[in-house]
């Protein structure tokens, strides 16, 4: 095992701080840096408290000094985290996520608080996106690995305050999709170590829906709930609560569905968008024990334009015909002819077949709610049995084919 991470990261810093910089090179690729920062991930988690410990001072100085003789023999200016410096260099932020993100929860570099306002400057003025998304995971993983107390408090207020002046400036969108990419990332690390500030925190997502970044808010939820490989998992050593995506649901979905229902027709997308997110995250139990007034909700978003977020709402409607019957036949009159739309009109051809799914899965539903709509299934999935797609063409006929066995002794 290598003594020092930090020779690990000078292979990429090595052709950076060369000036002038070079026009291309193998470490500006985002394949070789995440292969390297996984390499380094490793490398952490395998070493001892007190190597750790000073693996992450000797990177975070690294990083914090402005020359970097330790890479080099003639000292050059090296300032990753400095928002006008090369992208060359404010990329290999990930580098340093690696290592002060992967440590014993107990370890944390001596420049901790100087560190956090420098990335939180990196990433709300940085002018490359990946920079800025890299500072933003960084400061996360950060904030969620300090132990409770008035620092904690004191720096989650800190970047809070400044986030939210970017937030609520309108002039500058650019800077405010910067500001909410922060914001996203904090809240994730406060929701999942279950911080009372985690509350306020989606509150105000929620309240963007009705600004210009309401779609990049609303999608923010699947930030929020998702797994990352390099930062706040469970391979990262982070703070996480149990069943803390359940405890998510349990608080944010009502003010989902509230916001939903008191917004006017043509501003409901976002928390549509924002529902199929949510509702990917739960385990089934949890979706089933608040179903019903979900329902109008799933249905709307099947008219979502984005693909996956249709597929995902599909998906969850075959489960759920499966394990709640009674509450999904309470809506077959609106969830038949969605599917049939869908399955002829979708233009994807995922979306058309699990529509297909869908509608044949439905027969299985009390006799009396869908033998009435059997003829006109029939009729209108007549067009799909010469879909382009051959998976579609296949869905299509074992799905007609359960319809035209409906109410028959077979079936």
């Amino acid at each position: 095992m290598p003594r020092h991470t930090v020779a690990c990261t000078s292979l990429a810093l090595h052709c950076v701080v060369l000036e002038p910089l070079p026009t291309w090179s193998i470490y500006y690729e985002s394949e070789t840096l995440n292969a390297l920062c996984s390499c380094v991930r490793n490398v952490m988690l395998a070493l001892h408290a007190r190597s750790q410990k000073r693996e992450a001072d000797s990177i975070a100085a690294l990083f914090m000094n402005s020359t970097s003789s330790s890479v080099s023999r003639d000292p050059v200016k090296f300032q990753p985290l400095e928002p006008h410096s090369p992208w060359q260099q404010t990329h290999l932020v990930c580098l340093l996520t690696a290592v002060l993100c992967h440590c014993s929860k107990d370890v944390h570099c001596d420049a901790e608080l100087p560190l956090l306002k420098q990335l939180l400057l990196l990433a709300c003025n940085s002018e490359h996106q990946p920079t800025c998304t890299a500072a933003a995971k960084c400061l996360a993983g950060l904030v969620n690995r300090m132990a409770d107390g008035d620092d904690l408090r004191v720096c989650i207020n800190f970047v809070l305050e400044s986030v939210s002046t970017i937030l609520d400036d309108e002039g500058s969108s650019s800077s405010q999709l910067k500001g909410l990419t922060v914001w996203l990332w904090l809240c994730k690390s406060l929701v999942m170590r279950s911080h009372d500030l985690a509350k306020s925190m989606v509150a105000k997502l929620i309240g963007l829906f009705s600004s210009q970044l309401a779609e990049s808010a609303a999608d923010g939820f699947y930030i929020v709930l998702s797994d990352c490989p390099d930062v706040l998992s469970n391979a990262a050593v982070c703070n996480s609560r149990l069943m803390y995506r359940q405890r998510f649901f349990v608080e944010t979905v009502p003010l989902l569905v509230a916001g939903f229902y008191q917004s006017p027709a043509g501003d409901r997308d976002p928390f549509l968008r924002a529902m199929s997110h949510v509702l990917q995250s739960v385990p089934k139990q949890v979706l089933l024990s608040e179903l019903p007034p979900l329902m109008p909700l799933l249905i709307q978003s099947l008219s979502l334009p984005e693909s996956n977020l249709k597929t995902s709402t599909l998906t969850t409607l075959y489960s759920l015909v499966h394990d709640a019957p009674l509450v999904i036949s309470q809506h077959i009159s609106t969830l038949i002819p969605s599917l049939l739309l869908l399955s002829q009109q979708a233009q994807e051809m995922t979306v058309r077949a699990a529509a297909l799914q869908c509608l044949g899965v439905m027969t299985i539903l009390p006799h009396h709610m869908v033998f009435p709509y059997r003829l006109r299934v029939i009729r209108e999935l007549a067009p799909t049995l010469d879909d382009k797609k051959r998976l579609v063409r296949k869905e299509a006929v074992k799905c007609r084919g359960e319809w035209f066995l409906l109410g028959s002794a077979k079936h």
